[in-house]
């Protein structure tokens, strides 16, 4: 099954992508989240945007520097998942990071940039202090 708005596994093929790797010792798994996307969470043309650049770049940079049995998967919300083989977990990680960093800024008013933080105007009233986005990559094992 693919998910809706990335077009990348989702549901039970990850469970199944994932069985498939856990008895491979060269194997790495990176648990991509993303921080700083409830701004974008509140306007449902937004977070498609973001989550579909986040498959867009994934899948680039595992293209261009990973092997050719990696994967990339969408299980939901923020979250994405790469596995890779041992050897090129570092390059795709460091890549990613510094491309993140980079494209990111399309995404923000100049002013948000500028302060850190986008404010976010809460239904019951007030504001909500939402900071930029930026990744938190875990590497298993």
């Amino acid at each position: 099954m693919l998910h809706p708005m990335t077009g990348l596994p989702t549901g039970t093929e990850v469970d199944e992508l994932l069985a498939a790797h856990q008895s491979h010792e060269d194997w790495c798994v990176m648990y991509v989240a993303l921080e700083g996307f409830e701004a974008f969470d509140v306007n449902d043309y937004d977070a498609r945007k973001v989550l579909r650049f986040m498959a867009y770049l994934l899948t680039d940079i595992v293209d261009e520097l990973g092997g050719p049995s990696d994967w990339v998967a969408h299980p939901g919300g923020d979250e994405f998942i790469i596995a890779t083989q041992r050897e090129y977990a570092n390059r795709i990680r460091a890549r990613l990071e510094w491309r993140f960093d980079e494209e990111k800024l399309g995404f923000y008013d100049p002013i948000d940039w500028t302060r850190g933080f986008s404010e976010i105007v809460r239904p019951g009233g007030g504001t909500w202090r939402v900071p930029v986005m930026r990744l938190n990559i875990t590497m298993l094992p």
